[in-house]
């Protein structure tokens, strides 16, 4: 009896160790007031699969592309990858992007013949190109109400999975010698950083007020 159970144990442990079929996107870095790429990543050692659904949020401070009238702009935000497309570039998904309530987005990926998706499981299937604004100071994102269909034609629910979005500078809310808070830039005096707050005033990171 010890011995079937401790069989029995070592096959769970064995089995941990086998990668799970997830959508996520990976953990990025995007500067402060400029645009950044973050990747959709398919991990499929299980299944093989033909479409796929999910929503995101987003860290304060970045939002997708938008129109002129505010509304979201799949065109300037979502770009497919070479796992859309068949060695023979035959075909290619077709996808939406959608904005269901405020803040939270859609994205569905699919093609009219059911074709899977190609390449190498853990790469991107899709790029969101995003926008951050003069204040993002990085966080989390979510990727939630995941659905994907295998090629035999079955649904599967997939488990909601969390990301991160870091300002890439690594610098917010810099104080220097008892100046306002403001924004910040590199400059070339001699490879020091300086602060620039929003009056205009310059401060040198160290050493104080420049001008």
């Amino acid at each position: 009896m010890k011995k079937y159970i401790f069989a029995i144990v070592c096959l769970l442990s064995s089995m941990t160790g086998f990668a799970q079929d997830a959508l996520t996107i990976e953990n990025s870095g995007i500067k402060a007031g400029e645009t950044g790429i973050l990747k959709v990543i398919l991990t499929n050692t299980e299944k093989t699969y033909i479409n796929c659904q999910f929503d995101f949020t987003l860290p304060a401070g970045l939002d997708v592309q938008r129109t002129s009238s505010g509304a979201v702009s799949k065109k300037n935000t979502c770009a497919l990858t070479d796992r859309t497309i068949n060695e023979e570039d035959e075909w290619e998904f077709n996808y939406t992007l959608a904005e269901p309530s405020k803040g939270l987005f859609r994205v569905t990926m699919y093609n009219d013949g059911n074709f899977p998706f190609m390449g190498n499981s853990g790469d991107a299937i899709m790029t969101l190109k995003l926008t951050a604004s003069s204040e993002f100071a990085g966080g989390a994102g979510k990727v939630s109400a995941i659905v994907v269909t295998d090629v035999e034609r079955n649904s599967i629910n997939m488990s909601d999975a969390a990301f991160t979005v870091s300002n890439t500078t690594g610098i917010k809310d810099v104080n220097a010698d008892g100046a306002v808070k403001g924004t910040y830039k590199y400059v070339g005096k001699d490879g020091n950083l300086v602060i620039k707050t929003a009056a205009g005033q310059e401060f040198n990171a160290v050493g104080g007020r420049t001008k």
